[in-house]
């Protein structure tokens, strides 16, 4: 089946919160990791009644030059009885959960639920982009916000396609390893969509001028640089750096997508540790870092958690 221009930019979208990317074109993302080489990102090792889980600190984006798999990650994978993810990218409710929450009604467009200086900032910022106004018109701001992020990171050398949940769950799949879900794609576009206008409108804005700045993509540099360097404490200054801001979108973050689903993903892993006797488990690094984090919460509940060096 060909896929349209929209469909795709749709994907694209999606892809910068680790859903719908392309594994097929991926690259080559299982080409031999060295043990010895450094690892990425943060990473964990949890016990409980005799069961194991690795807990690893993953990132949405990635480049060519840094392989999540490197320094032992690809050998304890490999040694687990299952992957847990936040949603399987290759999930067939993907595309379900875009038209719920992401797209508008046919005949409803964007501009009807944004300011006219809203719609002229966007207008601009996808021009700068090369979207037709045609293809983003049924997207809701907060998708169309994420898209144009994830073509400003792309433009900066970083790919969806190289984000470390495709290097886990192709790995998984040559590998013949059953494949979990701690969330669900439904349950990520539902929190975004939740927003009213005006909160989309305030996240639409401050994220485009952000971008018009250059501070959001040299902010996402940092916080890759450290999370390649495995510098878990550069990361938890960026992120509460972050969390101090006044802006909508840093309370948004600090509520919604972190201080609200670090609990419930605590105890998925929790219920998933009961079934499996060694699972491997990936989620967003942010997740592991800062006051009430994922381990911290594991750690509460009983569990034996230990930083991997």
């Amino acid at each position: 089946m060909k896929i349209s221009m929209r469909q795709k930019f749709i994907c694209l979208a999606a892809c910068l919160f680790g859903l719908l990317a392309p594994l097929s074109h991926a690259g080559n993302v299982n080409a031999a990791s060295s043990a010895s080489s450094p690892r990425p990102g943060i990473l964990y090792r949890v016990s409980h009644q005799g069961n194991t889980a690795w807990l690893y600190g993953t990132i949405h984006v990635g480049m060519e030059s840094v392989n999540p798999l490197d320094g032992g990650i690809r050998d304890k994978l490999a040694g687990a009885d299952a992957l847990a993810v936040e949603v399987n990218i290759g999930g067939v409710d993907v595309q379900a959960a875009i038209a719920r929450h992401a797209l508008y009604s046919p005949g409803d467009t964007i501009d009807k639920h944004l300011s006219a200086k809203a719609v002229a900032l966007l207008r601009t910022s996808l021009e700068r982009a090369g979207i037709p106004w045609e293809l983003a018109a049924g997207m809701k701001p907060w998708f169309v916000t994420n898209l144009l992020m994830l073509r400003e990171l792309e433009g900066a050398g970083y790919s969806a396609i190289r984000g470390t949940e495709v290097y886990l769950l192709e790995a998984a799949k040559n590998a013949g390893k059953p494949v979990v879900e701690i969330e669900s794609a439904d349950g990520q576009f539902a929190m975004f969509s939740s927003m009213t206008d005006s909160q989309q409108e305030r996240y639409l804005v401050e994220n485009l001028e952000e971008l018009d700045s250059g501070e959001a993509i040299a902010k996402v540099r940092e916080l890759f640089d450290a999370w390649a360097m495995s510098d878990a404490g550069k990361m938890a200054a960026l992120l509460n750096e972050m969390l101090k801001d006044e802006s909508f979108t840093a309370r948004f973050t600090q509520r919604e997508v972190i201080g609200k689903r670090n609990p419930l993903m605590a105890r998925k892993i929790a219920a998933l540790m009961k079934k499996h006797k060694s699972l491997f488990v990936g989620v967003g690094a942010l997740h592991l870092i800062g006051d009430g984090n994922v381990a911290q919460l594991l750690k509460k509940m009983g569990m034996d958690v230990q930083m991997a060096h």
